[in-house]
C-alpha cells in the first residue's frame, strides 16, 4: 500500500478525542476547509487565532487510536511520523520561505506542505520501525539539528494531532525511501576541567547538542539549570538556557524566555548544581 493511502484516525476537532477514520490522503489533498485556513492565516491576533485553530479538523498522521486518542491507545502504527518546522524556532533560517523546496532533496520527505498558521512547515516521513517511534524521532531530530533546523520536540509522541491545512504546492514523493537510523544514547562523556566556568559551561552545552542529551525535561532541573546559569553569567546565560532547553519536547521559546527571566531574580542556586546535573547525565570532568 501507497503510504499516503495508509488509515489514520481524525478528528472533528482538538476537543473530539474518539474520532473516526480516514486515508491519508484524502485529509492532505482535500479543500474543504481551505476557507478556515485562510481566516487563520488573515487573522493578527494570536489569541484569536489560537481559539479558530481549536475548531478545525485534525488527524493522528502516526496510525489510527482505540477508543480514545492517546499513545498508550495506538492500534495500528502507520509506519509515519510527522514534524513540525515553525518559523519562530527557526529565524536564523533566512530563506525560510524557500525551505519546502529545500527538504524536497532529502530521499525520506514523503510529503512537506505549510502548517495552518502559514508560517511553517510539516514533514511526514516512513519510518523502517514503528515500535521504534520515539527512537526514530529522536534521530531524525539530530540530523535535522545537523542541518541546522530545529523541529518541534513535541512531535516525539505518538498520538500528535495533526491539524487540517491547505497548501496549494504541497511536496510529495510518493517513492520516498524508509528512513532507517534509530536514536542511540550516549556513554558518558568525559571533558576537560578549565579554571575558567564560563569555558566548562559553553563545553556542557555544546556535548548536550553534540550527543543529544536533554537535561531540561524535569522542571526541576530546567528550573535549576536557568537559575544556575543567571547566577553565574546573568543575561549572557540567556542563549545557554535556550539552547538546553530546546533539547526537551516541551520547550517553548516564550516561556523559557520567561523562566529566565524569573531565574534572573533569583541568586540561591549555584553554578556546582549546573556541574552536578551534567553528571547526572552523562557529562563529567575527567579526574
Amino acid at each position: 500500500m501507497n503510504s499516503l493511502d495508509k488509515k489514520v484516525s481524525v478528528y472533528k476537532n482538538v476537543f473530539d478525542n474518539a474520532g473516526n477514520v480516514i486515508d491519508l490522503r484524502t485529509f492532505l489533498l482535500s479543500d474543504k476547509y481551505k476557507n478556515e485556513v485562510e481566516q487563520i492565516r488573515s487573522e493578527p491576533d494570536k489569541t484569536k487565532r489560537s481559539e479558530l485553530k481549536k475548531h478545525i479538523p485534525a488527524i493522528t498522521i502516526s496510525g489510527i487510536f482505540e477508543p480514545i486518542r492517546a499513545d498508550e491507545n495506538l492500534k495500528e502504527h502507520s509506519g509515519l511520523l510527522c514534524i513540525d518546522i515553525d518559523g519562530q524556532d527557526n529565524t536564523h533560517i533566512k530563506n525560510f520561505s524557500n525551505l519546502k523546496k529545500q527538504l524536497s532533496n532529502l530521499k525520506e520527505v514523503l510529503y512537506c506542505g505549510l502548517s495552518v498558521s502559514g508560517n511553517g512547515y510539516f514533514v511526514i516521513v516512513p519510518i523502517a520501525y514503528p515500535n521504534k517511534h520515539r527512537e526514530h524521532f529522536r534521530a531524525i531530530k539530530e540530523d535535522f539539528m545537523s542541518y541546522g533546523i530545529f523541529i518541534d520536540n513535541s512531535c516525539i509522541n505518538v498520538s500528535r494531532m495533526r491539524l487540517y491545512s491547505y497548501d496549494s504546492t504541497p511536496y510529495i514523493n510518493e517513492k520516498a525511501s524508509m528512513y532507517n537510523r534509530l536514536y542511540i544514547p550516549p556513554k558518558s562523556t568525559y571533558i576537560t576541567y578549565s579554571n575558567d566556568a564560563t569555558d566548562n559551561i559553553s563545553t556542557i552545552v555544546k556535548k548536550t547538542a553534540e550527543y543529544g542529551i536533554c537535561m531540561t525535561d524535569s522542571y526541576s532541573d530546567w528550573f535549576n539549570i536557568g537559575c544556575a546559569l543567571a547566577s553565574e553569567l546573568g543575561e549572557s546565560g540567556r542563549s545557554h538556557f535556550h539552547e538546553l532547553s530546546r533539547m526537551s519536547n516541551k520547550y517553548k521559546p516564550y516561556e523559557t524566555d520567561k523562566k529566565y527571566d524569573s531565574c534572573l531574580k533569583t541568586n540561591r542556586i549555584s553554578i556546582g548544581t549546573f556541574f552536578q546535573i551534567a553528571a547526572d547525565y552523562g557529562i563529567r570532568f575527567k579526574d
